[in-house]
């Protein structure tokens, strides 16, 4: 039986398995860590799991193109988990159609922005053109940026943990510290005033599928 032993290993090497089993528990402990943490902006999933995976990955002188082999399957679920995530905004198409001309011109200046500024900080810091590319598609979901960064001639390893890092910070600045209350011009605007349309939670859910 023990003989069988580093056959046994040697074979499960080659599979998937080991990669896909790597993936689920690491997202499954940073999850668990995420909750215990108070739901902490820092800990959020995405960003723990991918720093842990690429540890291993550095750690045991994989390389990144063996681990997304491993991981296709998954890879191949994540598109049409993104794709859903436009069911809710469907839903709310009534309320979301009178303000599409406002939606559309912050999301195209946003985007460029968030492109430009990625570039011209990477740049100014001596950053090479691979890694240039590989932090241009920062602020798109992570089946998107991926590929689009590995075309570019980027390292979609880099490029993931860019996702992960820039969702991070996002929630971090936008979170309210617990205890402080809106203004109170804030919560009677709020209260007169229709919800807004999930746009945020969408695009941040978008770029968190992973």
């Amino acid at each position: 039986m023990s003989a069988d032993l580093p056959a046994l290993v040697a074979t499960l090497a080659g599979t998937p398995l080991p990669w896909l089993v790597l993936t689920l528990l690491a997202y499954l402990g940073a999850l668990a860590l995420y909750r215990r943490s108070g739901a902490h902006p820092l800990l959020i999933p995405v960003l723990t799991a991918v720093v842990f995976i690429v540890v291993v990955l550095m750690a045991t002188g994989t390389p990144y193109a063996t681990y997304r082999d491993g991981v296709s399957l998954l890879s191949l679920l994540i598109g049409p988990a993104t794709v859903a995530l436009a069911v809710p905004l469907y839903g709310q198409r009534a309320r979301i159609r009178p303000m599409w001309r406002p939606l559309c011109i912050a999301l195209l200046v946003g985007s460029a922005a968030a492109i430009a500024s990625a570039l011209l900080i990477a740049w100014a810091l001596g950053g090479t053109l691979e890694t240039l590319m590989s932090l241009a598609p920062k602020s798109a979901t992570m089946p998107i940026a991926l590929p689009v960064a590995e075309r570019m001639g980027g390292l979609p390893s880099l490029a993931a943990v860019a996702v992960a890092r820039f969702s991070s910070v996002t929630k971090f600045i936008t979170r309210r510290p617990p205890g402080l209350r809106r203004p109170r011009i804030s919560r009677i605007s709020a209260a007169s005033s229709p919800p807004e349309p999930p746009m945020n939670t969408a695009s941040g859910s978008g770029q968190l599928s992973s």
